[in-house]
């Protein structure tokens, strides 16, 4: 095995390296991936906000959407959300 000499200016360029080096995959997306994520996420708490829905509404949609035909104790139990808390949430989405 030869010895390779590196330089590097980053923690991420560090670990690219380093994984580059041991034969892994680099990471050629450089974490743009997260960065969309992060950015699309922000634009639909945005968007639901101005439409008026909450967290509490959005945890609930988000349970309903994943688990069809759900009963509003399970719901409960998934969201953490207290007989209160869900109530509200559901009278916040009648239209």
């Amino acid at each position: 095995m030869t010895n390779k000499k590196v330089v590097v200016s980053s923690i991420a360029d560090l670990v690219d390296t380093a994984t580059f080096l041991i034969g892994g995959n680099m990471d050629i997306t450089k974490r743009r991936i997260t960065k969309i994520a992060r950015e699309v996420s922000r634009f639909a708490v945005r968007t639901l906000r101005r439409d008026g829905v909450g967290s509490g509404e959005f945890d609930v949609i988000h349970a309903i959407r994943k688990n069809p035909g759900i009963t509003q104790a399970k719901i409960c139990e998934i969201t953490g959300l207290d007989k209160g808390g869900k109530d509200a949430a559901f009278n916040g989405l009648t239209l």
